[in-house]
Parts: structure tokens; C-alpha cells; sequence
């Protein structure tokens, strides 16, 4: 179980600033199955407690943000993140892979992720478009 208060921010200037404070209850079920891989689904309510910014926000990211990963071991991480809009046929769909990587720098780790990105609500300025297709790539520094 995990539980908390969540600020997002898209870190512009007054005129384009966009924020929104939100809490959330985010119960994990994890379990082994298949030849060693871990699966994890977490549904994760959200209830946004400012949104003045962006009053209709919940239509397109929704009020429940599901997670669902596969981890066949500490090398590699499939994880999905879905959200439907609520009362509208918006939503959005993020898919990460990752691999892991040891002693980058002085006895730290880190992660490669690849990710894929398709629908609305994923920047906070232009939430209410629809974005085309996004593949990142970056690396996560562990300490």
C-alpha cells in the first residue's frame, strides 16, 4: 500500500505556468508466476485538490491511474501506466522498458529506459490535445 500528496508542475513562467496538487491511495498486488517474473498491478485513485489551471483535466487524465509491470528480474522492467478520462473516450497509454546497469559512477547504478507515449493529459499546457506518438529514451541515476 502506498498513499501520499503528489504537486506536478510544468516549471513555466506566470503566463504559460501550469500546477496541480493531488492526493492519492495506491494499493499494490504483486506476484510471482511465470519462470521468476514478478507482476504488479496498482491501481492508483487520484483526487485533485486544485486544478484551477486546467478545470477540466480530470476528463482527460481521469480519477484512477493503473500501473502494471513485469519484472522477470532486476536487469529488466517492463512497467504500464493507463488512464481513461473520465466520462469522455480520452485517456492515454505511457510503456516503459528499462534495464539496469551497475557502477556508473563510483559503486552507483542505474537504469536505460526506453519509452513509448501515446494520448492526452501528458503535459500540463496542452493537456487537452491530443499528442502524437513520443519514444524518449534516458538513463535514471540510482544512488
Amino acid at each position: 500500500m502506498q498513499a501520499g500528496a503528489q504537486h506536478e508542475s510544468n516549471g513555466q513562467s506566470v503566463k504559460t505556468s501550469r500546477r496541480f496538487n493531488s492526493i492519492y491511495v495506491q494499493p499494490i498486488a504483486s506476484w510471482l508466476k511465470w519462470r521468476n517474473w514478478e507482476f504488479s498491478v496498482a491501481p492508483r485513485p487520484i483526487a485533485y485538490l486544485n486544478k484551477d489551471e486546467n478545470p477540466d483535466l480530470s476528463r482527460y487524465r481521469g480519477y484512477v491511474e493503473w500501473l502494471i509491470s513485469a519484472e522477470p528480474s532486476d536487469d529488466f522492467k517492463f512497467t504500464a501506466y493507463l488512464r481513461k478520462g473520465a466520462g469522455s473516450g480520452y485517456g492515454s497509454m505511457e510503456l516503459n522498458a528499462s534495464w539496469a546497469f551497475e557502477d556508473l559512477l563510483r559503486g552507483s547504478g542505474g537504469r536505460l529506459q526506453l519509452q513509448y507515449f501515446n494520448g492526452w493529459g501528458e503535459s500540463l499546457l496542452d493537456y487537452n490535445k491530443r499528442r502524437s506518438d513520443q519514444i524518449p529514451v534516458g538513463l535514471m541515476l540510482v544512488p
